[in-house]
């Protein structure tokens, strides 16, 4: 039998890893809507993949939140089993992440929580990852929420059917806490979210927004921490309700 030299088997050795998935880890672990569950990333272990079976149009939101005592810029991937990158994202609400998007398949999907950088990157530490289907708003319905000033920004989804111009009418009912409303559109390339509209102001009681919007296009609006009202306590809370109709 013919062996290889060193340098045959280092050439070996560099096409194997070459046809490896992007992420590979000896085996995936389950997760399926409304679960949220807890990992760690390691200098070992940076990629840890997650699956989860989903249906076309599935409106999916992914958060990766660190632990308090974690030192790493979490990052999140959302795959194909061929490793088809759906959606990706760095940073979303201060270091931690999060995608939305709409799934274009009946399937199997995976989830990537990993950090900034991977292999190359720096920092370890525990983590909370959660996949919900996505809080769709129905088009004049009103749907009710609470905010709580220390916990993560509650997240509603509206997806018009066609073009045209809406109104979104955000009425705060009672507590302590006075979140803005931000209506922002994602970016394709890094699921980064832009904001297009916002409801801001010192103990900000209500009103409302007109929006030309287009159809299919996955607008998120999100209560989170208004920048007048830093003096709230962790615990403060606010009940609201949003209501987004056609525009007379």
């Amino acid at each position: 039998m013919k062996h290889l030299g060193i340098h045959g088997l280092l050439c070996v050795m560099m096409f194997v890893l070459s046809v490896q998935p992007l992420f590979a880890q000896s085996e995936e672990i389950d997760i399926a809507y409304g679960e949220t569950v807890h990992g760690e990333i390691t200098n070992r272990n940076f990629d840890i993949v997650y699956s989860f079976m989903g249906e076309s149009r599935d409106l999916v939101v992914i958060n990766l939140i660190q632990n308090d005592a974690a030192d790493f810029d979490p990052f999140l991937y959302l795959t194909t089993p061929d490793n088809d990158i759906i959606a990706q994202n760095d940073d979303f609400y201060n270091l931690n992440s999060r995608i939305i998007a709409q799934l274009p398949d009946d399937g199997e999907y995976f989830i990537v929580a990993t950090r900034r950088g991977e292999r190359s990157g720096s920092g370890q530490g525990g983590y909370q990852l959660s996949l919900d289907n996505g809080r769709l708003v129905s088009l004049e319905t009103t749907i009710e929420g609470q905010a709580i000033m220390a916990d993560y920004p509650p997240t509603h989804v509206f997806v018009p059917e066609t073009d045209g111009e809406y109104t979104l009418q955000y009425r705060h009912i009672r507590g302590d806490y006075f979140p803005n409303l931000t209506v922002s559109t994602i970016n394709s390339d890094y699921n980064y979210e832009e904001d297009i509209a916002q409801l801001s102001g010192r103990g900000l009681q209500g009103g409302a927004l007109q929006l030309l919007l287009e159809s299919d296009v996955i607008y998120v609006l999100t209560l989170e921490q208004n920048s007048y009202d830093y003096s709230a306590s962790d615990g403060d809370s606010a009940l609201y309700t949003l209501t987004i109709q056609p525009s007379k």
